[in-house]
């Protein structure tokens, strides 16, 4: 949804024209800044990962894919079937995403728990990283053949593959899927009440609500920087893409189609960023967030002097930016999974990502009156 955000804010006359509602000379701006979809991305996945977080305990896995499973399917669906006038419709369709990768985020990395080896969550960043490179890349090449909304609908496939690998999982670990996260950590875990004695360590499912934020107050050594990691590079992807304009470029001529193309190398960086863990990890995370700081004063500088003399260079910069920001996540995870104890990382895991939806919601938000401004200073 975040690679179709330019083309759902264009109007219909738009998509067959090829050109945007509101021409403001240099920026070329939407009426709507792409931070309203970043919004409605992030806002509902916000809110049930709170909740999740908080209750998981009670829903059992299988219960939590099938809420995965309808609502990327009804967001496809509904994105791809309304016409774009249809504002409400359109961005009702994108709340129905957001859950859906709230949810399957929360779900899948607290399944990776279970799991004997601390390494168990790499897979799901390999293959979440993997499937936004590749999901990105599809629509880029798709739309620039068929509709944007023909190549939204021909991302149907992605919930179907998703159900598939999920339900063909081995009979041996199908009981953890219909118990609910903590009874299913039981399942798996060795510690005896005795190992937890012997370390001060309380049992999670006695805890009470007060308990887990206790809890999660060691976790703000992790959650800073992912906070600053992803408000920084949202407000780059949903300020700053759509306004890194370049009218003249021989190779990518049209303004939707850039943007896109945009979003293709930065998932690529993400992409080649998670793989880097097994190579070569990375503990001090503050690092991160002061280089994409860094990046988006150099991007921002841009679009209001143009001074990069070709979209290649940009190109570049946002592959690196992706980098930065999958480097963190995946490290920040790494860390959690090594320093927190067994019995309480399903929990820190869940709690630990909440920190990088904060970070792309205020994102969002500043993105929206970011836009106004700098396509008012164009004009």
């Amino acid at each position: 949804m975040i690679s179709a955000a330019h083309d759902l804010l264009k109007d219909d006359e738009s998509y067959a024209n090829n050109v945007t509602k509101k021409y403001t000379g240099k920026y070329d701006c939407n009426e709507i800044s792409t931070g309203a979809v970043l919004l409605a991305d992030v806002l509902p996945g916000l809110l049930m990962k709170i909740i999740f977080s908080a209750y998981s305990d009670k829903i059992s896995y299988n219960k939590k894919f099938y809420l995965i499973i309808f609502t990327s399917s009804l967001s496809f669906l509904v994105v791809s079937q309304t016409p774009n006038d249809i504002k409400w419709l359109i961005f009702t369709g994108i709340c129905s995403a957001s859950i859906s990768t709230s949810v399957g985020e929360l779900t899948f990395l607290s399944l990776s728990t279970l799991y004997p080896t601390n390494m168990a969550f790499f897979p799901y960043v390999i293959g979440s990283g993997s499937s936004g490179l590749l999901s990105s890349f599809f629509y880029a090449g798709l739309a620039s053949y068929l509709s944007p909304k023909r190549a939204i609908l021909f991302m149907l496939f992605v919930p179907c593959i998703m159900s598939l690998a999920y339900f063909l999982m081995p009979e041996s670990n199908s009981s953890y899927l219909k118990k609910s996260q903590y009874s299913a950590l039981k399942l798996v875990t060795s510690k005896s009440e005795e190992d937890l004695a012997e370390r001060n360590l309380v049992p999670f499912e006695t805890m009470n609500l007060s308990d887990k934020f206790k809890l999660a107050k060691p976790l703000l050594k992790y959650m800073i920087p992912l906070f600053i990691i992803f408000y920084s590079e949202y407000l780059i992807n949903q300020g700053l893409y759509e306004l890194l304009y370049f009218k003249n470029d021989r190779f990518v001529k049209d303004h939707s189609s850039q943007y896109r193309w945009y979003n293709v190398c930065f998932r690529l960086g993400v992409f080649v960023s998670r793989l880097s863990l097994k190579i070569y990890p990375i503990t001090f995370l503050p690092i991160f967030p002061i280089f994409q700081i860094i990046n988006f004063v150099i991007l921002f500088a841009n679009v209001l002097y143009g001074f990069i003399p070709s979209i290649f260079i940009v190109f570049l910069i946002t592959f690196w930016e992706g980098l930065i920001g999958g480097g963190c996540y995946v490290n920040a995870l790494n860390l959690v999974s090594i320093e927190v104890p067994k019995i309480y990382r399903e929990f820190s895991i869940g709690v630990t990502t909440i920190a990088d939806t904060i970070g792309i919601a205020l994102a969002g938000f500043t993105a929206l009156p970011l836009h106004d401004a700098i396509c008012r200073f164009g004009m």
